[in-house]
């Protein structure tokens, strides 16, 4: 039997980037897929999930999973700023921690810090192009 496991912020303590994974009771083991045994967002699962019967695990995870992370978006000076749910594990982790110190920089209405931390991820995510 497959179960459901809401890891919280054992995996990145501090952070409002809670995990999950699945536990199967038949071999007392995580399962792995992709090589990872813990997901950020049902679409990061997805992503790595190998299988032939995906919808056995996506049945498994509460509705309310992806509200973790609210889209917030602002205007500034005119220009619209997103704060999309942190990266998956897969990213430059540098990345990852400023989406989350921009999410709470937003929702601390710091639009002047929110701004500064924008340019900083679009700079590491243009780094390679």
């Amino acid at each position: 039997m497959k179960r459901f496991i809401d890891l919280g912020d054992q995996i990145y303590p501090y952070s409002e980037k809670p995990t999950f994974a699945f536990f199967c009771t038949v071999t007392n083991t995580f399962e792995t897929f992709g090589g990872t045994q813990f997901w950020s967002s049902v679409d990061d699962f997805k992503e790595d999930y190998n299988g032939d019967d995906i919808e056995r695990y996506t049945s498994l995870i509460p509705e309310q999973w992806n509200k973790y992370f609210p889209e917030i978006s602002i205007t500034i000076l005119g220009k619209e700023i997103k704060a999309v749910k942190p990266m998956n594990y897969h990213e430059v982790i540098e990345v990852s921690n400023l989406e989350v110190d921009l999410m709470f920089a937003l929702r601390a209405e710091n639009f002047e810090r929110a701004a500064e931390l924008r340019d900083q991820i679009n700079s590491l995510k243009n780094k390679d192009n």
